[in-house]
């Protein structure tokens, strides 16, 4: 079978994680680049963070702890700081970006 004239259902948003910082103050300072809206015009945009571990099997994996969520309408770098005191005694983490279109 050949397809012709088929147009995709949507073009999804780019984004990626950039870096992570400590603060002079001890916090932690995750940053996201949103390149491209897509079919969305908003988004809600957060991170998910946990300590790193050595399991490479998710079920003994510790749980993803997830930031608030805030909107955004435009491309562009945006940051997000978690305090200290809720990263507990983390040596290491590892994060991800959460990014949901608002309908």
């Amino acid at each position: 079978m050949k397809l012709t004239n088929v147009q995709p259902a949507l073009e999804p948003a780019h984004f990626k994680t950039v870096k992570a910082e400590k603060t002079s103050n001890g916090n932690l300072k995750l940053t996201a680049d949103l390149t491209k809206l897509g079919n969305g015009k908003a988004y809600r945009l957060g991170f998910e963070y946990r300590p790193v571990q050595s399991s490479l099997n998710e079920e003994f994996n510790q749980k993803w702890t997830e930031t608030d969520v805030y909107p955004i309408t435009q491309t562009g770098e945006r940051s997000l700081e978690i305090v200290v005191n809720n990263i507990k005694s983390y040596d290491e983490i590892e994060y991800r970006l959460s990014c949901i279109r608002m309908v």
